[in-house]
C-alpha cells in the first residue's frame, strides 16, 4: 500500500520532494513507537480477531489487538513503503542505462549495510538504554540523512524524470 501510494505521489511531487517528505514521515513513525513505549497499551480502542481455522493457518482463540499498536504499525508500514518507493527511484536514477543491473545491485547492496549490520544490535541497544530512549535515538539518527538530502537538493533535482526530454542512449 505504501509503495503504491508513494509511487503515485512521487509523480506529483518529484523525486527530491518525495524523498524529503517520505523521509520525514518515516522518521516521524519512530515517534509513534516512542509514544507506545511511554504510554503502553489501551489508549486507543482496538479490535478482536476471532478464532478461525483455514486449514493452513489456525487461530485457536479470539485475540485482542491494541489500537495504538495497530495505528503505529500501519503508519510505519505506509511511510516505509513510500520511502522505499522513492529511494528505489533514486537508486535507479543513479544508474547508467548500459550497466543498470550491475550498478543497481551494487547500490542496493550498499544501501542494505545499515540494516544488516545495525539491525541485529538494535535489540541489545534498546534493552540497555530502554525502549523510549531507543526510539528517540532512532528518530534523531534519521536527521543527518535528511540534512544531506537538503544539501544535495540541486543534484537530486537534476536526476528527476522529465517526460518532455528526448531519450538519449548512454
Amino acid at each position: 500500500g505504501g509503495a503504491l501510494l508513494g509511487g503515485a505521489l512521487m509523480l506529483k511531487l518529484g523525486l527530491w520532494r518525495a524523498l524529503l517528505l517520505f523521509g520525514v514521515l518515516q522518521m516521524a513513525s519512530n515517534v509513534g513507537f516512542w509514544w507506545l513505549a511511554v504510554n503502553g497499551r489501551g489508549l486507543l480502542p482496538g479490535l478482536v480477531i476471532p478464532a478461525f481455522d483455514w486449514g493452513f493457518v489456525k487461530l485457536v482463540s479470539a485475540t485482542p489487538v491494541d489500537g495504538g499498536l495497530l495505528l503505529v504499525i500501519a503508519a510505519e508500514n505506509l511511510s516505509g513503503g513510500m520511502g522505499t518507493a522513492a529511494f528505489l527511484a533514486f537508486l535507479m536514477s543513479l544508474c547508467n542505462q548500459r550497466f543498470t543491473a550491475t550498478q543497481f545491485a551494487l547500490l542496493s547492496a550498499f544501501a542494505s549495510v545499515g540494516r544488516v549490520w545495525v539491525g541485529p544490535l538494535a535489540g541489545v541497544l534498546a534493552e540497555s538504554i530502554g525502549w523510549p530512549v531507543f526510539f528517540i535515538v532512532s528518530t534523531i539518527v534519521a536527521l543527518p540523512a535528511l540534512v544531506m538530502l537538503w544539501w544535495m537538493r540541486a543534484a537530486v533535482r537534476a536526476l528527476e524524470y522529465d517526460p518532455t526530454a528526448p531519450v538519449v542512449d548512454d
